[in-house]
């Protein structure tokens, strides 16, 4: 069974180089690892770049063996046993610049002593900055592109760092992986640390997704400033994509689920970049109940038939509003700040579905009396 081996005088040598950046980049599999997208990259990595094996953690430390289990493999014809472990390799991706990867299965015991030993071999490297990756499973489709979150520290007035709440209604709040942990200990140890997500489609969790693995590439690439290795992966993520196909194509419930995902991704990119073009922004409230409602509107009404695109194949932002100021009326951004105890009485607020009847006149709405001998409303 492996125990603690790490390369002390590796990192006295990049003491030695003032010239050469060190990034800690954490990749590891379990909770944060949906589809494989996200070790298949550390794989991918560390096959590109021939790492060099900078420490190992001791197994017996932090693994329970009855949920995370030895396996046993052939390799060159012989038996091998192989324990659970997480290892760190140095990369050297460029001539000014390094990457301490972390790799393996993620733990199941002693994560602050972990995340600890994580961090000291960081220090001892002088990392400028740490970096966690995970892949996890949403209602996406892999017809559209895979969304992607990046979730970065900020530093207060007194230059200590922090994470920031976005304070949404999309925000997460729950149980969290390893590499969250990892990142928020960085965090308090004056480390910067940012988190980059991907997501996968539920409905193909069983495959390996390269697409993720290959975006989550370019993401890091873009952080990094540095072009890395592609490799194999785009014809593999093209493959991916070829599978997904032909399940939609074998499955007509599927696809029928995944043609309703792809509008609801649609609306939900084209209601968010409408947003802030038209000075929303600034208002996060009003900017999640427009979605929401919209969202809920044409998933309850089901509009099959009803063409939200133009010409040239683009979802029309006018035919959008239009539709979403029929049903509910305009939605105001509030020229001060609202009351904290005013309850908001939309439908998406309260769980009742939008009349599918004729709207009611403006007059109304306002508590008025309707003019005499105005024309009946028509229907939508």
């Amino acid at each position: 069974m492996y125990t603690d081996t790490d390369a002390g005088a590796a990192g006295s040598d990049a003491a030695m180089q003032p010239d050469r950046e060190f990034v800690f980049v954490a990749a590891l599999g379990g909770w944060s690892d949906a589809s494989y997208a996200t070790s298949d990259l550390a794989q991918h990595l560390v096959d590109s770049y021939d790492g060099i094996e900078a420490m190992r953690l001791c197994s017996c430390k932090y693994y329970d063996f009855q949920q995370n289990r030895p396996m046993v493999a052939s390799i060159g014809g012989e038996r091998h046993l192989m324990w659970p472990e997480s290892v760190i390799y140095r990369l050297d991706v460029s001539d000014t610049l390094s990457l301490l990867l972390l790799t393996g299965s993620e733990p199941n015991l002693y994560w602050e002593d972990y995340c600890t030993r994580c961090l000291d071999m960081a220090q001892r490297y002088n990392c400028s900055r740490v970096i966690t990756l995970g892949s996890m499973l949403d209602d996406c489709t892999h017809t559209r592109a895979l969304p992607f979150m990046a979730r970065r520290c900020s530093r207060r007035a007194d230059g200590s760092l922090y994470v920031p709440a976005t304070g949404g209604a999309d925000e997460y709040t729950g149980p969290v992986g390893v590499d969250v942990v990892l990142a928020m200990t960085a965090i308090d140890a004056g480390i910067p640390a940012d988190t980059l997500l991907i997501s996968v489609p539920r409905y193909m969790e069983a495959e390996d997704c390269p697409q993720a693995s290959l975006d989550l590439l370019r993401s890091l690439s873009r952080e990094l400033g540095v072009r890395l290795e592609e490799g194999d992966l785009p014809a593999r993520a093209d493959d991916w994509h070829k599978r997904g196909d032909v399940m939609t194509h074998v499955n007509p419930q599927l696809a029928k689920r995944v043609t309703l995902l792809e509008r609801r991704m649609d609306l939900s990119d084209v209601v968010s970049r409408t947003v802030r073009q038209t000075g929303f922004g600034q208002y996060p409230e009003a900017c999640d109940q427009l979605v929401r409602e919209t969202e809920k509107f044409l998933l309850d009404v089901q509009l099959r038939n009803v063409n939200l695109r133009t010409a040239d194949g683009t979802i029309d932002a006018h035919a959008i509003a239009e539709i979403h100021t029929r049903t509910f009326g305009p939605v105001n951004a509030p020229k001060t700040n609202p009351p904290q105890n005013t309850a908001p009485t939309n439908s998406a607020t309260t769980g009742t579905a939008p009349s599918h009847g004729a709207p009611e006149t403006r007059d109304s709405e306002a508590g008025q009396e309707p003019k005499p001998n105005s024309e009946p409303p028509k229907n939508r």
